[in-house]
């Protein structure tokens, strides 16, 4: 990504030339915009997708060790109710709503996938980012 990041200053810094490949002339608002928005290059679109993967995974990793500890809690302390007889759970009716709820975070899941591989340009760079960030601790 830093060697992207150095091709696209170079990019940036360098001044369009005053007439297009066709020979006619570029007018002043297009040699603005093409002055200002240069695109970037294919190491940093490589880097930016491999960081935005790993720190995506890191998250994710983040997210599933807090949710389980706060759910074992949840469930122990249920359990501890139960055994010394101070709650009455409806298990069916339990069952059935989380059953529904985590087929809705699967479809809603399957989304959010698609939307972040959608923004990064490389695939395979965010796949290794996300492994490598889900690894770290």
């Amino acid at each position: 990504m830093l060697v992207g990041s150095v091709l696209w200053i170079n990019d940036s810094a360098k001044k369009p030339e005053a007439a297009n490949e066709s020979g006619a002339s570029v007018t002043a608002g297009e040699l603005e915009s093409v002055a200002t928005r240069p695109a970037p290059p294919f190491p940093f679109r490589l880097g930016a997708s491999y960081a935005g993967g790993f720190l995506f995974g890191w998250a994710l990793r983040r997210f599933l060790k807090t949710t389980a500890w706060i759910a074992g809690t949840l469930v122990a302390a249920i359990a501890l109710l139960k055994a010394t007889g101070w709650a009455d759970l409806d298990w069916a009716a339990w069952q059935h709503h989380v059953s529904s709820n985590f087929t809705w975070i699967k479809s809603q899941a399957g989304g959010l996938k698609q939307f972040l591989f959608g923004f990064l340009p490389s695939a395979g760079a965010a796949g290794t980012g996300l492994f490598l960030g889900f690894r770290r601790s």
